[in-house]
């Protein structure tokens, strides 16, 4: 299975998409579509030397069906990265 965006109508939907061999040629079927492209958002936000993603809630049933296909999904919020040691230090 992979994801993949498909434009409809003036927008780009997500997709989860299974490939198969079906008569000697590749099928596609969709399993889910998991929402629009300009609805799903994720901004990163610092604070105290810290970076954090935040990403909004996926819609539907758009993440039970990824955890039945075992695609992990991040949480809503995220630590980026440790704070560098070097410039967590005072400076004289």
């Amino acid at each position: 299975m992979f994801v993949r965006t498909k434009h409809v109508s003036g927008h780009d939907y997500v997709q989860l998409v299974e490939s198969r061999w079906e008569d000697g040629r590749s099928r596609q079927r969709v399993v889910a579509t998991l929402g629009r492209l300009d609805q799903l958002h994720e901004v990163e936000v610092r604070h105290h030397r810290r970076r954090y993603l935040l990403r909004t809630p996926l819609a539907g049933a758009a993440e039970k069906v990824l955890q039945a296909v075992g695609v992990a999904i991040p949480p809503p919020v995220r630590e980026q990265d440790a704070p560098d040691a070097r410039t967590s230090r005072r400076t004289r």
